[in-house]
């Protein structure tokens, strides 16, 4: 099965019983098969610890998520800095931030034509080097 990259918002929503999108990413990983590979950044991580700064219990559930392997933690070559600045310059009128910037390259390098976002405005405008877009869950279930 295809691995699925994932975005800053479902790790802010999985980690936050009080955000509306709870919900919705628990049941996407709930229908997700434990073989799938879920990944993501660190940047992305670093933006959701942010983000989790004062939500209680916030920082612990994603600790939770990626310890426990559900959520995977890409370890980013140095090597992928030119693309996603390239992406970050090709996307700037958004403008696209490295978070992002790291996720679609994550993606392509991984082959993910899938991305775990609710950052549908952004994600659906992306353009991928190797599909013509990103199917996007959970808003393409």
């Amino acid at each position: 099965m295809p691995p699925i990259a994932v975005d800053t918002g479902p790790l802010v929503a999985l980690c936050d019983r009080n955000d509306s999108a709870f919900a919705s990413c628990r049941e996407v990983l709930r229908r997700t098969p434990s073989i799938v590979p879920l990944t993501t950044t660190l940047a992305a991580v670093t933006e959701a610890m942010y983000l989790l700064e004062d939500v209680h219990g916030g920082a612990e559930n994603l600790f939770d998520l990626l310890i426990g392997n559900r959520i995977r933690l890409d370890e980013t070559p140095v090597s992928v800095l030119p693309r996603c600045r390239e992406l970050m310059a090709r996307y700037a009128d958004l403008p696209m931030d490295f978070a992002d910037a790291t996720v679609v390259e994550l993606a392509e390098r991984i082959g993910a034509d899938t991305v775990f976002s609710l950052d549908e405005r952004d994600f659906r405008v992306y353009q991928p080097r190797h599909v013509r877009h990103f199917r996007l869950i959970p808003a393409d279930l």
